[in-house]
């Protein structure tokens, strides 16, 4: 899970460059881009400062949920920036689109069977 964290780590922050990047000087998707940073960099703060027997949050915040919630905000990110009209005339094309839906129906589909193997799991525990 280590391995898997680290990589979509890396994944995110690639994309979130590549959101800079698409932002430009837009300010709304730009502020946008920099919310999102900020919010992933305090996930990981929260995930990472469990190691010092700090309790914030969850107790099950660990750097593989973080770095999965992190992707989706990203991916949030990359919605708000793509539906600025104004700005984003190289996100308004087909592709895009149909990359988001597809990538949306994927988060779908992770989220549901995440609920459905964490609901198993707590059931089995009962027995």
């Amino acid at each position: 899970m280590l391995a898997t964290s680290i990589i979509v780590t890396a994944a995110s922050g690639v994309w979130l460059g590549f959101q800079y990047h698409w932002a430009g000087t837009c300010g709304l998707s730009l502020f946008s881009v920099i919310l999102t940073t900020v919010f992933v960099v305090f996930f990981y703060v929260v995930a990472l400062v469990k190691l010092c027997n700090v309790e914030v949050f969850r107790g099950n915040a660990t750097v593989f949920t973080v770095s999965l919630a992190s992707v989706y905000v990203v991916y949030m990110s990359w919605i708000t920036i793509s539906s600025d009209y104004i700005c984003a005339n190289q996100l308004l094309t087909t592709t895009n689109t149909g990359l988001q839906i597809g990538i949306g129906i994927f988060f779908t589909f992770l989220t549901i069977l995440s609920i459905a193997l964490a609901a198993q799991d707590h059931s089995s525990r009962d027995v």
